[in-house]
């Protein structure tokens, strides 16, 4: 599959957004289902709070020789609050089910670390759920490393 890597552009968004809000549904267990319903507003409410136009944030998405939207990543500059250590942290990596397995989300890694480098970054940072083992398996395979694990205990 031939594909570019290019920067987001405002035209996009929408994709960007429907592409993140199906992974993002995806993600959670069926301990943690919601309705479509409740989710989508939650999402709503998600989208309105972050503006991807911000300075710190960096969305990168890659489309096939027709411009068909093949999948994307967003990560931003933070720091560290407990340890004042600068990171990129990525909020989101995600490709389409026909694009998975073809190197789509490599490249936008690749882009993610070569911005790292580029600009002094020692660290790379982002969250993973623990049942998603496609992608623990990917990112591992990238050297990623597990830092602290979230618990959590159901109370009846």
């Amino acid at each position: 599959m031939k594909y570019k890597i290019l920067k987001l552009r405002k035209e996009d968004e929408d994709k960007f957004w429907e592409l993140s809000r199906k992974t993002f549904f995806e993600s959670l267990s069926s301990s943690d289902f919601v309705s479509k319903e409740f989710h989508d507003r939650v999402f709503e409410e998600i989208k309105n709070k972050y503006s991807l136009w911000r300075k710190r944030n960096h969305i990168f998405c890659a489309k096939d020789e027709m411009g068909n939207y093949l999948g994307h990543i967003w990560f931003a500059e933070l720091k560290n609050q407990m340890t004042g250590n600068s990171m990129l942290f990525i909020y989101d990596i995600s490709v389409i089910d026909e694009a998975k397995g073809t190197g789509v989300a490599q490249s936008l890694m690749n882009i993610c670390e070569n911005y790292a480098r580029e600009h002094g970054f020692k660290r790379i940072c982002l969250r993973v759920v623990e049942h998603n083992k496609r992608a623990r398996a990917f990112y591992e395979k990238l050297s990623f490393r597990y830092k602290e694990y979230i618990m959590e205990r159901i109370v009846d």
